[in-house]
């Protein structure tokens, strides 16, 4: 195993602690897209992936999510089990991820597979650059899932079996305006995977372990008005120890002792939406967060890390007379994570080609912190019906944070015009900034936490062709701009000693 192998595992402990959207105008059905178009009071989303059509994807095992694995301009990044998808050419770590309106810890478990059951999730979207000003904290992607409302229906339990995992579903009304769901799911990889193993190369001192649930209570308090009481969460373990015959170990001495990891998250909140008497229609969260990592690699690196996170996000859609649509909202957070970080530091940044040497060649460390970062990113937009075929989008977000009290305004345009009716041309331009992933980069005693956060612009234009109902097909051509990025002092490669240790130095571009 090399260093960029030993960072890529260090992403569970990634930070995302300013802001997170999800449309407000959420239709009936959601869609999946390539760049997100806006207007007339509703998000024109492009071609739908719904979960009947991502379990028709080869390779997707009857988990919705495992498709996205052949969306285009998605690959997997990372190592082995802990692979997670990196999207036009940017960093895993560029990514958000959220649910119900609300950010999750991850959605890959070990093996691969998602952490929702299959029967729960009504459908999926990634938006893969430009998206709308609704939301933010990512210059990747943006992969939002929607898990499907409970059924008002007499109380019943479905029990799923496999010889990959086992669960169970309890589902049902609670009164005529209520209903809720329950689901817990523990896989069954530790039983069998030691077969698959060459123990010349490596064993395990922890078979591969996953385990997630899933929670929701609806009540309808009127035709127009829902509050929703949503709990998820996850829990991954494994421990490896390379074997006599193994590469990684005879590259990297300090391997000796295996690598462990253990790592979960829990997300609470609650849900409201209505729709004024005006038309105006809102939906607000309230939810709280935590995610800890647990993660040691021989006697290179051995990390205990708590993230705790609490939110407030309340969205509008206020429709128009004039068939346009103004949209606004605010996303107030406050992250806390507490870590203790002991090993061998190198400074390098290996993702934008730092020439990283041997981590066994580091500088010992012991390192305890607790970081604290308030965010608060608001945003309007509005949908303009230019003419009958003429569709634009003005957005412009707004990003804060007091850990080094950055401001970043975030103009965001998009536009679709249908040339006939099956084709139409769409354009999207628009600005994205990220919070710093890795929490060694601002450290104190590690990394420089006056480092800005990373920022990108991105373009893309494209057609669409629809067929039929069932049947659309999209062309996108697509370029990144991104500045601030985060690199190795270049002093250190002859003075030690010298500070800062992380500078924002590069730049990269992305397109295809």
């Amino acid at each position: 195993m090399n260093r960029p192998i030993i960072l890529s595992l260090l992403t569970l402990s990634t930070l995302s602690p300013i802001a997170y959207a999800e449309d407000v105008s959420t239709k009936e059905d959601d869609v999946a897209e390539l760049s997100t178009i806006n207007v007339s009071g509703s998000e024109v989303k492009g071609p739908e992936i719904t979960t009947d059509k991502l379990l028709k994807v080869p390779g997707a095992g009857n988990d919705p999510l495992k498709a996205i694995e052949a969306l285009p301009g998605v690959v997997l990044g990372g190592f082995g089990p802990f692979s997670i998808p990196a999207v036009r050419g940017s960093s895993p770590q560029d990514n958000i991820y959220l649910t119900d309106f609300m950010p999750v810890g991850y959605v890959f478990h070990n093996d691969g597979n998602s952490t929702y059951n299959d029967n729960l999730i009504e459908d999926f979207s990634l938006k893969a650059g430009a998206w709308g000003p609704e939301y933010s904290n990512a210059i990747g992607a943006v992969l939002a899932t929607k898990l499907r409302d409970p059924y008002q229906e007499p109380l019943t339990t479905t029990i799923d079996a496999s010889f990959l995992r086992v669960g169970a579903l309890v589902e049902g009304a609670v009164t005529d305006d209520s209903a809720f769901y329950f689901s817990y799911r523990r896989s069954l990889l530790e039983f069998y995977v030691e077969n698959f193993i060459d123990e010349d190369e490596l064993t395990f001192t922890e078979v591969p372990k996953n385990s997630d649930y899933q929670f929701k209570y609806q009540w309808r308090l009127s035709p127009v008005t829902n509050l929703r009481f949503i709990a998820t969460g996850a829990n991954d373990s494994v421990g490896i120890d390379f074997g006599p015959e193994s590469d990684d170990l005879a590259r990297e001495p300090g391997l000796e002792g295996g690598l462990a990891a253990d790592t979960y998250y829990h997300n609470q909140g609650f849900l409201f939406d209505t729709v004024f008497a005006g038309g105006t229609s809102t939906i607000l969260s309230l939810s709280r967060k935590e995610e800890d990592v647990s993660f040691s690699v021989g006697s290179l690196f051995d990390l205990d890390a708590v993230n705790y996170e609490y939110r407030l996000k309340n969205y509008y859609n206020t429709p128009l007379d004039n068939g346009d649509t103004f949209r606004y909202g605010f996303d107030l957070s406050s992250t806390e994570i507490e870590y203790t970080a002991t090993g061998l530091n190198t400074y390098c940044n290996d993702e934008l080609g730092d020439e990283c040497p041997p981590a066994s060649l580091g500088t010992p460390f012991n390192n305890s912190d607790t970081l604290t970062i308030n965010g608060l990113y608001t945003f309007v937009a509005y949908d303009w019906l230019a003419t009958p075929d003429w569709e634009i989008t003005l957005g412009l977000g707004n990003s804060y944070n007091d850990f080094n009290e950055e401001k970043m305004l975030q103009p965001r345009v998009s536009t679709r015009y249908a040339l006939d009716d099956a084709w139409t041309l769409t354009a999207a331009v628009g600005r994205h900034s990220q919070f710093i992933r890795e929490f060694r980069f601002i450290a104190e005693e590690l990394g420089n936490p006056d480092l800005k956060q990373p920022d990108a612009k991105h373009y893309v234009v494209g057609f669409e062709h629809q067929y039929d109902d069932s049947w659309s097909t999209k062309l996108e051509v697509y370029y990144k701009d991104i500045d601030e990025l985060i690199v190795a002092n270049p002093e250190l490669a002859t003075d030690a000693n010298a500070t800062p240790t992380y500078l924002n130095g590069g730049t990269g571009e992305a397109y295809g």
